[in-house]
């Protein structure tokens, strides 16, 4: 698995993403980002959806912050294998992708916009394989090599493990 998709979250934009896309790309990796609208969450998804459209193969779809419930809903795509998500949240959305997708979370321990116990709390929820980082609310800016171990991970993770059918609505 080659290809990478990578969300910003709502204080940011896909620039944050610049640090882990260089290593990613040394690696082999085909990285794309999305600039989210950030005008609803039916425009972020909407552009999360045409990127995943322009790939070539399976896909690992990551997003930070507001980008982890925005991700939740348009990770249900078919080419989607995996999510990981950074030190990110979700509100009701009506596709849940993590309960048919393997899913990794950053848990970023000195956050100061999520609590890290929240980020926990999601992963348990998620069933979802924590790495916690001894960093802010923006692991990809000041951990880019240990951002993008999780990323690889998830690609390898995703390519060997079949995911279970599931489907509901939740509120994240």
């Amino acid at each position: 698995m080659k290809d990478i998709v990578l969300v910003h979250g709502a204080f940011a934009d896909a620039s944050s993403w610049s640090k882990v896309i260089r290593i990613l790309q040394a690696k082999g990796y085909n990285v794309t980002v999305v600039q989210n609208p950030l005008t609803s969450l039916a425009d972020d998804v909407a552009a999360i959806r045409r990127a995943l459209a322009m790939q070539n193969g399976p896909v690992i779809l990551l997003g930070h912050s507001l980008a982890g419930f925005v991700i939740t809903e348009a990770g249900i795509e078919t080419n989607v294998l995996g999510l990981v998500y950074v030190a990110a949240f979700s509100a009701t959305v009506s596709n849940v992708a993590w309960k048919t997708k393997p899913s990794l979370v950053i848990v970023a321990k000195k956050d100061e916009a999520i609590a890290p116990d929240e980020e926990r709390f999601f992963a348990r929820r998620m069933n979802a394989t924590p790495t916690e980082l001894n960093t802010s609310h923006v692991p990809m800016l000041s951990k880019p090599k240990a951002v993008a171990a999780v990323i690889m991970d998830a690609a390898a993770k995703a390519t060997t493990t079949k995911p279970s059918p599931q489907t509901a609505a939740v509120s994240f």
